[in-house]
């Protein structure tokens, strides 16, 4: 008869053949003497040479939690959630974290401060929004009962950012900007220097473009060359993106590419995917089809194995977008729809604009013009009720194009000029000179192809040749 192995390595185990007589025997025995043999063995765990490792930890928690030792079964189950957090296993995570908390109870403030942290964020990864919040709204009430400054400050940081993410760009500000004054009151410097960050990256999706580029680049300064290595790639990430929508790619370009090279060097998952985006981003722009969809690609296969909900829907909206533009209509709306399933389960207002607005282009393309309008006047609503007056004036760039009505490539224009997003300004001034051409107002029109030409030759970017070719009336 083949033996099983033990559970215990070098160990000889015994089991009970039926699962109702090892109830019956464990419930029978003296509950003291119950809590004291699972506290002995416990320790037995603990002292074997993998006892200490995180795989382990699980295991001895709960043991310690059976014989009455609530705060040490919470450290127990801590240290396995942060190992199952660091390899992404989430749900674990989440679990484990959740234990921790039910065994400290109302011990140990610090700790229970430190557990709702990492276990909002790890809510957050996953796209859970409303548990994310709900956790860092528990820690802002504990560091007031702790008269930490610093820890609320952390949490006003922390909803600011998923109310960023979810596109309530007003709330968001209003959340980091009370974190910058608490992490000031507590003269808390690297919180301070985060802090900048995370408002000029939500002043960039205002459109505040100068007043984000002064932030980003005031928190770069701070950090110094020598600064830790995550916050610099932050830093560089924001920066970068903030350069590409002022029309400066080749320091977009730089900003990126360092970003990547420091989140590569210190295994920085999320980092990392969130730069390939970026840099997939701005060879689309330069015209890179293939290098922009390995990029994309790459990023969507890494956010997948992490269970990064929000990244997996940014990669599929880009390649969406760009399979749309290289007219493959199936695979464009297969991405694209399931970005925006994504989007509208996270809530993810911001993501869900873009997923609509491509849609919207994609019915226009096959044919389907009243769809194609209600799609493109979503998305518009989505993005002008969020604040993203980027998203809004690509909208109407939309609303423009699938109805054919030059005011909404005019409002578009506008905004795009006001908020110096100098890409798609060009796009728009193509658009709408073409359809001032298509309606007999050919020096009107081409006079907007000019200055379009112009702004695509200063960039580098895609649309330079086909806005040669109407010029010279080929």
């Amino acid at each position: 008869m083949e033996v099983e192995p033990s559970s215990v390595a070098g160990e000889r185990e015994f089991r009970f053949t039926y699962p109702y007589l090892w109830s019956a025997a464990y419930h029978g025995i003296d509950p003291d003497l119950r809590r004291a043999t699972h506290r002995l063995v416990a320790q037995y765990l603990e002292l074997r040479p993998e006892g200490r490792g995180a795989l382990a930890q699980e295991g001895i928690g709960r043991h310690m939690e059976l014989a009455g030792d609530g705060v040490g079964a919470a450290g127990r189950y801590r240290r396995a959630a942060d190992f199952m957090r660091a390899n992404f296993f989430n749900e674990r995570a989440i679990a484990l974290y959740r234990r921790s908390l039910t065994c400290i109870g109302e011990a140990d403030l610090a700790t229970r401060i430190h557990l709702w942290h990492d276990l909002g964020s790890v809510y957050e990864l996953k796209g859970d929004y409303e548990a994310a919040l709900s956790g860092f709204e528990v820690m802002v009430r504990l560091a007031w009962v702790c008269a930490s400054r610093a820890k609320a400050a952390v949490a006003f940081n922390k909803m600011g950012r998923v109310w960023r993410r979810k596109g309530q760009l007003k709330l968001a500000l209003e959340y980091l900007e009370r974190g910058l004054e608490l992490f000031e009151q507590a003269d808390d410097q690297r919180g301070v220097i985060s802090s900048l960050d995370d408002i000029g990256s939500v002043l960039h999706l205002l459109g505040r473009t100068d007043e984000a580029f002064e932030k980003v680049s005031q928190a770069l300064r701070q950090r110094g060359r020598g600064g830790e290595r995550r916050s610099l790639a932050l830093s560089l990430s924001n920066l970068g993106d903030i350069q590409r929508d002022r029309g400066d790619l080749g320091e977009s370009l730089r900003c990126h590419e360092q970003a990547l090279e420091l989140r590569l060097a210190i295994a920085d998952r999320v980092g990392v995917i969130t730069s390939r985006s970026s840099l997939a981003a701005l060879a689309f722009e330069r015209g890179d089809r293939i290098k922009a969809r390995r990029g994309w690609e790459q990023a969507l296969g890494e956010a997948e194995a992490i269970g990064a909900l929000p990244l997996q829907a940014l990669a599929l909206c880009s390649l969406g977008e760009l399979a749309l533009d290289e007219g493959r209509g199936e695979e464009a709306r297969r991405r694209l729809e399931e970005s925006l399933d994504i989007a509208r389960e996270i809530d993810d207002r911001r993501l869900e604009g873009e997923a609509t607005r491509n849609l919207a282009l994609l019915e226009h393309a096959g044919g389907d013009p009243l769809r194609a309008r209600f799609l493109a006047e979503r998305a518009y609503q989505v993005a002008a009720a969020a604040g993203l007056r980027d998203n809004e004036g690509r909208a109407l760039l939309t609303l423009g194009q699938v109805t054919a009505e030059g005011g909404y490539l005019a409002r578009g224009i506008d905004l795009l000029r006001e908020i110096g997003n100098e890409s798609e300004l060009a796009r728009g001034l193509e658009r709408y000179g073409r359809h001032k051409i298509d309606v007999g107002e050919t020096g009107a029109g081409r006079d907007l192809l000019r200055e379009a030409l112009a702004i695509y030759g200063r960039l580098g970017i895609r649309g330079q040749r086909e806005v040669e070719r109407v010029l010279s009336g080929d």
